[in-house]
């Protein structure tokens, strides 16, 4: 299953002429080739990542032994500061996912919900991760959690995995 990674992009501005006249003429380069690389990455056929979507399928089932070893032997629920629950679980597939990734990809950047952050990646590939999406329900030993990990390139998500392991659907 593919995903749309919602994520914030760019520079945020809507109109270059709220800037000043060197920033704008810079934001106007900036958006030239930003669209001529998204163009560029767009053509590319999904073979092109057929790498980077095997290794991102085996960063997800590595996680899931982590989290249903955890979940089936207990653990402690922590807050978030905007009161989301996190636990062992979410921290540990974080780092087995970013572990995966790092062997196959290791100049590639990565960003995760639970706090790794590899700063902005000199390749312009990072790797997203989401390690546990929804932890309440994993919590509460409802099947409905997964493991999200995209891939972004120079801004433009390229590819994308969710894994339900006790669903059994990736």
């Amino acid at each position: 299953m593919y995903l749309s990674l919602s994520l914030a992009l760019g520079l945020g501005w809507n109109k270059a002429t709220a800037l000043p006249n060197s920033a704008a003429v810079s934001f106007r380069t900036w958006k030239r080739v930003r669209a001529a690389t998204m163009a560029s990455i767009r053509e590319m056929s999904m073979e092109t990542w057929e790498k980077e979507l095997r290794v991102a399928r085996e960063a997800a089932r590595a996680a899931s032994e982590v989290a249903l070893k955890i979940q089936l032997t207990g653990f402690d629920t922590e807050s978030k500061s905007d009161e989301s629950p996190v636990t062992v679980a979410d921290r540990e597939c974080e780092r087995t996912i970013l572990q995966v990734i790092n062997e196959a990809f290791p100049e590639d950047g990565y960003l995760g919900e639970e706090g790794a952050d590899s700063g902005a990646p000199q390749n312009g590939r990072r790797w997203i991760i989401d390690p546990i999406d929804g932890t309440r329900d994993f919590v509460r030993h409802v099947p409905l959690w997964s493991h999200l990990i995209g891939l972004e390139v120079n801004g433009e998500v390229v590819v994308g995995v969710c894994l339900m392991p006790l669903l059994g659907d990736m």
